[in-house]
């Protein structure tokens, strides 16, 4: 019951660090202390309503232990980015923060291992239902909690130092290039899943094809481009090896 645990917290992890504000407050909730009292408030509450489904006194007490760290982790952050406003910082912190996150709930998940899980009566008979295991559902749940909005931000905020200043990295629709981010993160996750390694390859490619001239003609955005290319498929694959 381990992985089940494991499997409920970290997705209420990521939709309370993720999803559950509007983009725009979600990368900036640590700018103000009332942003970031919002936040803990609103992850505390979604890591309960996630663990509902088994949701005993010892879970409940790791809830509360994995959120107060969390609270305590994201006012450091705010302190520390309230003294160095700068992008480097700002990378740098949100990766010690979210590596803090998820060994908490590790730790909880080993922690909570000798905790007989009795599932909710009407989840329990739905699953005997459709015989579908509950672990397959939240593992495809969590990997496309993930490679969404998570794999999209991470991805940003570690490039920042090798964006391309140029005003030709514009052009085009707007957002077009994190929803092919996306579809490609999706497609290679469902191929991984198929055990078609060798179609990843066609995907990458596609994807190039549509750079092509730029990717030539411009060596700064090559790198960015590749570099974007290999943190996306890096993603998917970490995603993949951690859940399934």
């Amino acid at each position: 019951m381990t992985k089940v645990v494991f499997l409920l917290l970290l997705i209420g992890h990521v939709i309370g660090d993720f999803y559950i504000l509007p983009k725009r407050m979600t990368e900036k909730r640590q700018e103000t202390f009332g942003k970031l009292l919002l936040h803990s408030a609103l992850y505390l509450l979604i890591l309960t309503i996630v663990t509902i489904p088994v949701l005993r006194l010892p879970i409940l007490l790791w809830v509360l232990i994995i959120s107060a760290v969390h609270f305590l982790t994201d006012l450091i952050v705010y302190f520390i980015k309230k003294k160095k406003p700068d992008e480097k910082t700002d990378a740098v912190l949100y990766s010690v923060d979210q590596f803090v996150h998820i060994l908490v709930i590790l730790i909880a998940s080993f922690s909570l291992s000798y905790v007989y899980i009795n599932y909710i009566p009407f989840i329990q008979n739905g699953l005997k239902r459709i015989q579908i295991d509950f672990s397959d559902i939240l593992s495809w749940t969590l990997a496309a909690l993930i490679i969404l909005q998570p794999a999209s931000v991470t991805i940003r905020k570690l490039l920042y130092r090798y964006r391309p200043v140029s005003n030709d990295v514009q052009k085009g629709y707007p957002n077009a290039g994190a929803f092919i981010g996306i579809l490609e993160r999706c497609i290679i996750l469902l191929f991984l899943y198929m055990g078609q390694y060798s179609a990843i390859g066609l995907v990458l490619t596609a994807k190039s094809i549509a750079r092509y001239n730029k990717i030539v003609e411009d060596p700064k955005f090559s790198e960015y481009y590749l570099l974007g290319t290999l943190l996306s498929v890096m993603s998917v694959l970490l995603a993949y090896l951690l859940i399934f």
